[in-house]
């Protein structure tokens, strides 16, 4: 339940004993095993990826095969977290280049949102909706899923989606 090794997992199908990705920040993804985005790249996909924290930066491997891999994220000026960008910067930028590609293209966009992670700083109106701040995180995630959601559901043809978490927070449990 670790963002690089899980997301790791996801774009290349092995385990972390298998791809060697075991933790953040200390590992990357080696050039001899094949990611999702050179798999689908290579059979004439446009591909875009857009990450919202550093610990899933282009140093750590799985920018490979992605024509465009988004990971201009803030600084973090106390250094106790990753340094991030909200989620609805993410999401404007992976709409602008959806935006950009053409119609008829198949297209794999993979939008990476971290904002229900500590130091939760949820936006309005979802912090006043929501005692919680992490429920209010988690209403802010949902409207951005909702607005990729839109924009993706409006190409032609029928597009696969697939929505995934790559782990929950224990929040004391």
């Amino acid at each position: 339940p670790v963002t690089l090794p899980a997301h790791t997992t996801l774009l290349t199908g092995l385990l972390p004993h298998q791809h060697g990705v075991r933790t953040n920040g200390l590992f990357a993804l080696g050039p001899e095993l094949p990611t999702l985005a050179e798999r689908l790249s290579g059979a004439g996909y446009r591909s875009g990826a857009f990450v919202s924290a550093a610990v899933l930066d282009r140093s750590y491997g799985l920018a490979r095969g992605f024509e465009h891999y988004d990971d201009a994220v803030d600084t973090d000026p106390g250094g106790s977290h990753f340094a991030r960008r909200t989620g609805a910067r993410t999401v404007d930028a992976a709409l602008a280049w959806l935006a950009a590609q053409p119609a008829e293209a198949p297209v794999l966009l993979w939008v990476h949102l971290f904002d229900a992670h500590l130091p939760l700083a949820p936006p309005e109106p979802f912090a006043s909706r929501h005692a919680d701040p992490y429920q209010a995180a988690i209403a802010h995630l949902d409207a951005q899923t909702s607005r990729l959601l839109e924009a993706v559901g409006a190409r032609r043809g029928a597009p696969l989606v697939a929505i995934t978490a790559d782990h929950g927070e224990g929040n004391g449990d």
